[in-house]
Formats: C-alpha cells, sequence, structure tokens
C-alpha cells in the first residue's frame, strides 16, 4: 500500500463505468464496457470501476450459471489485458465458479496486468451463489481499498468493517433495481425513498468512514421476467429497472459527480485520500440494516426467503457438477 498516504495525504483520479449488461451476453457486454473504460482513461482515470456483474448481467435465477466462470477465465483475461494496456487499475463483477461453488465476485486487477485481488459478495443471492468469506479488503500501491458488492452495503457489518481495517478508499459496484413508478404495491412515496437512496449511497459511506467512495451501479431491465421467491415475484419488471445513479464522493463527504438514471456513461473525479479525515463514528444502525425498512419484511419475510433460498442452492440438482465443470474450464 502506499507509504504517503499513511503519512498524509494523496490525489487520485477515479471513474465509474455505468452500463447496461444483457444477461449471459458476455461478449458484447465487455464489448460495450471497452469504448467507456477508454473515455476515462483518456481522461487520467487511475482506477475505473464498473458495475455488479457487469461481465455477465445481472439475476437471481439459477439459469445464471450458464455464464460462470473460473476466476482466471475469459473476463479476468480481458481485465489484466485492458488494465495493462491502459495503464490503470480496472475492476469488474463476474460470475465465478470454484470447486463445488459459485460466487458473486468483484475482481481489481492493476496496471500491470496483474490480479491486485478479488472479494466475494457476503450478503448474496443465495438460491444461486455461496457466500463469500473472508476479507473485503485488498492492498494496493495507491491504497487499502475496500469493497462492498451491492447488498453488502446495506448492512452495519460493512462499514465496521471498513472502519476496523482503515480502509483508504470504498468501491460500491451494484447491480441495484429500484422502482420507476408507482403500480400494484409500490406506491409514489417508494419511488422517491428509493431514489434519494440510491443518489446518496457514496456520501452516505464518505460522510460514514471519512474516505472516497465510488458507487457503481447498473442501468438498464432487470429480465423478461419476476425473479424467484416472494419478493422476487413483488419485484415487477414491468415497474423496476437497474437504478443508474452512479456517484463518486470525497473523503469529506462532498459529491463530485454523478450520472443519471439510464444512460451508459462515465464519470471522473479527484478524490482526497487523506489520513487525518477518516472517522470511527459508529453508524446508525436499523436493525442491522444502514437506512429504515419495513419491520415485518426484515424480521420475517427476509429471513425466511434467505433460509429457503439456502436450502434450495444446496440441493439444487447438477449444481456440484455444473461448478466444477466450469472451474476446470470444461
Amino acid at each position: 500500500m502506499s507509504e504517503n498516504i499513511r503519512a498524509g495525504t494523496n490525489r487520485l483520479r477515479v471513474a465509474a463505468v455505468q452500463m447496461r449488461s444483457e444477461i449471459g451476453e458476455r461478449e458484447s457486454n465487455l464489448k460495450r464496457a471497452t469504448p467507456l473504460i477508454e473515455k476515462a482513461a483518456r481522461e487520467g482515470a487511475q482506477l475505473v470501476v464498473l458495475p455488479e456483474m457487469a461481465a455477465s448481467g445481472y439475476s437471481i435465477e439459477n439459469s445464471m450459471w450458464i455464464a460462470a466462470e473460473p476466476v482466471d477465465g475469459p473476463t479476468v483475461q480481458w481485465l489484466k489485458e485492458t488494465a495493462k494496456r491502459l495503464g490503470i487499475y480496472l475492476g469488474i463483477g463476474v460470475e465465478e465458479a470454484e470447486g463445488e461453488d459459485f460466487y458473486n465476485t468483484y475482481v481489481l486487477a492493476s496496471p500491470d496486468g496483474r490480479i491486485a485481488g478479488k472479494v466475494r459478495k457476503v450478503h448474496t443471492e443465495y438460491n444461486i451463489f455461496k457466500p463469500g468469506e473472508g476479507s473485503r479488503i485488498i492492498d494496493t500501491e495507491i491504497g487499502r481499498i475496500g469493497i462492498g458488492i451491492c447488498a453488502d452495503n446495506h448492512y452495519i457489518d460493512m462499514p465496521l468493517e471498513m472502519q476496523e481495517k482503515s480502509i483508504d478508499l470504498l468501491l460500491m459496484p451494484h447491480a441495484w433495481p429500484i422502482p420507476f413508478k408507482a403500480a400494484g404495491v409500490v406506491k409514489e412515496e417508494d419511488v422517491r425513498e428509493q431514489q434519494e437512496n440510491v443518489k446518496g449511497y457514496s456520501q452516505l459511506f464518505a460522510r460514514m468512514l471519512g474516505v472516497p467512495s465510488v458507487f457503481v451501479n447498473a442501468v438498464g431491465p432487470i429480465g423478461p421476467k419476476r425473479w424467484e421467491g416472494i419478493l422476487g415475484r413483488l419485484i415487477d419488471p414491468a415497474v423496476y429497472r437497474n437504478a443508474g445513479y452512479s456517484s463518486i464522493s470525497d473523503s469529506d463527504g462532498s459529491l463530485l459527480a454523478r450520472l443519471g438514471p439510464e444512460e451508459d456513461g462515465v464519470i471522473v473525479a479527484d478524490v482526497t485520500l487523506d489520513l487525518t479525515r477518516k472517522l470511527k463514528t459508529a453508524p446508525v444502525s436499523y436493525g442491522g440494516w444502514l437506512h429504515p425498512g419495513d419491520p415485518l419484511l426484515r424480521k420475517v419475510v427476509m429471513p425466511a426467503e434467505i433460509c429457503i433460498a439456502k436450502l434450495k442452492y444446496a440441493v439444487r440438482p447438477g449444481r456440484k457438477a455444473k461448478a466444477r465443470a466450469v472451474s476446470r474450464g470444461r
């Protein structure tokens, strides 16, 4: 990690690449990402961040396993080559297979074309992925980087870990669907509230931790059909879309850049990594969450959903054989 950051302050130019990813279309997704990354590099970005599962597209159906690959598979080879060609740190979300399991993984490559590290999502899509274990920190020459993948950023254990490990910079890759109109059980106030949550997420963490925060989100439809489970059936593709609103906030909590809700695009900003700005303030907990929500949903429905999803994953026919085959490159 960078000693000058530990000693005082350092400026770093970072970029968020907001993009739509089609489910299972790795080649076209990476092709769409490449000119956006190149644009960020031309504008001087030293670190470029893509969304959660940008390579495979995002869904919570076990049909997603067709898009899985080993961690040294085609996406990561492309990642390393692109990072080296452009001389940047570059991160992307990958659907990873290892051993008998699948993971929602985020991989960061360094400017020399090597893997700086990877992080697996902990609060994951339990019906298709095994929860990640271990640190969500990657030490690099530009500083200690914390990575929270989508839902991981919504629980209180995330900022507590980041404070304990004294990170210098936080990356928050998401594929976060929210309602874009009122319909059925979704009210106008729900639309407004969830939009404000998304818009303010990089600032929320920057103000809690005193470090720069890069929130990067997917855009576009969530899929042609509703997802599994009670909650999945409530997330109507006619009402919900990946929210966008990617943003970059500095270590003083100021918002530096933000994209809108619909567009593929890039934002670039200079952030300050400053040891003296780091905070240890205890975050406000809403029953273990970082923002308010319906108590019945969180205390009854979601725990039941998670138990059912974990059981489905454990007994899903062919899951172990499929993961073994993918992880071996077959």
